[in-house]
């Protein structure tokens, strides 16, 4: 629902939408939980739920927050997802993170102890302070995107949580794959564009590159032209059985995409719309596995096009993806987690 609202990037709409978004989900989260969770042992919550720990709390229930990002945390290193520029120095990081908390105290706070009284529960005076009081659980590769030296409090940096597809390709899929060199990849998950301009963009883009082209849908309902011998759309596919077959993916810089493509040793061109995409775009670039990332806002067929041309004529970015999958084929996000878990909350409670 937000991204169908603002689907065009960042800029001060987009801050004042998703702080307004931010506050009635709070509230939801505050006046719903307590029914999500009645007779659970432990509570594993995600990024944006911050009401969890509270209604954990009044519960007597332990709760374990997740980040699937390091910039998530405070840090001199890279500014606070709402900025996109993640090159600043790291006097503006500092700035920019104080303001961030102050915003962020303004937007929540109250909706968050208006809520903690009602459960009995004292006051917070920082939302930050609160989120990432104990120890918080990274689900992201440390091969990637390491944890700055100045973050404090406890973490535990997992590794990505990669789910084990049962499924396969689809029958159109693999013969479209079979039928000559591997394509381009192109998909943006689960930002809401719709698909007619950004379409007809990307077709272009593919025209001036002469390669063969997979397209996923998504959200923004990409697609629109009939298939054929140079190009497949297609609804969704596992990311961990497709992505090895490509040469390329073109994507939109989330955790879970930037993940895959790592894993499966193939060069990245990431067009970042909002948050912590610009983040993981300064880090593939950064480890060589693509060129510098291209705004959404800034993207064009001839700009997408020489990307892709870049990189399929410089094996450089192939070498350096197969490098970073096969120290990438040992890790075991969920793994890590799980034994971190039994340990922590399961063993100790027996």
């Amino acid at each position: 629902e937000f991204m169908s609202r603002f689907p065009q990037g960042h800029g001060l709409r987009l801050a004042w939408g998703f702080g307004q978004f931010l506050r009635k989900e709070t509230a939801l989260q505050l006046d719903q939980l307590p029914r999500v969770l009645a007779g659970s042992d432990l509570v594993i919550s995600f990024s944006l739920i911050f009401a969890a720990k509270s209604v954990a709390e009044a519960m007597g229930i332990p709760c374990l927050w997740t980040a699937t990002t390091p910039q998530l945390f405070p840090s001199n290193h890279h500014p606070p997802f709402s900025i996109k520029n993640t090159s600043l120095p790291a006097g503006l990081n500092r700035l920019a993170w104080l303001q961030a908390d102050r915003s962020t105290d303004f937007l929540l706070k109250g909706v968050i102890n208006r809520g903690r009284r009602r459960l009995g529960l004292k006051p917070i005076s920082s939302v930050s302070g609160h989120i990432l009081d104990g120890v918080t659980l990274v689900a992201s590769d440390p091969e990637i995107a390491p944890i700055p030296a100045d973050v404090k409090g406890a973490y535990l940096h997992a590794g990505s949580f990669i789910l084990e597809s049962r499924e396969t390709l689809s029958a159109d899929l693999e013969t479209f794959l079979n039928a000559g060199p591997a394509p381009v990849y192109v998909g943006f998950g689960s930002m809401a564009e719709r698909g007619p301009r950004m379409t007809d963009l990307i077709h272009k883009a593919m025209a001036l590159t002469g390669r063969r082209l997979v397209l996923a849908k998504g959200w923004g309902g990409l697609g629109g032209k009939a298939d054929d011998q140079s190009r497949l759309t297609i609804d969704c596919a596992p990311h961990s059985l497709l992505f090895p077959r490509v040469a390329v993916v073109v994507h939109h810089g989330g955790a879970g995409t930037t993940a895959a493509a790592a894993r499966a040793g193939v060069p990245q061109i990431i067009v970042p719309h909002i948050f912590d995409q610009f983040y993981w775009g300064k880090h593939v670039h950064g480890l060589g596995l693509g060129p510098r990332p291209i705004p959404q806002a800034r993207l064009s067929p001839k700009n997408l096009a020489e990307a892709i041309n870049v990189v399929l004529n410089n094996r450089g970015f192939l070498l350096k993806a197969r490098e970073l999958a096969d120290r990438l084929k040992t890790a075991d996000g969920v793994g890590n987690a799980v034994r971190y878990i039994d340990s922590t909350f399961v063993m100790g409670r027996a």
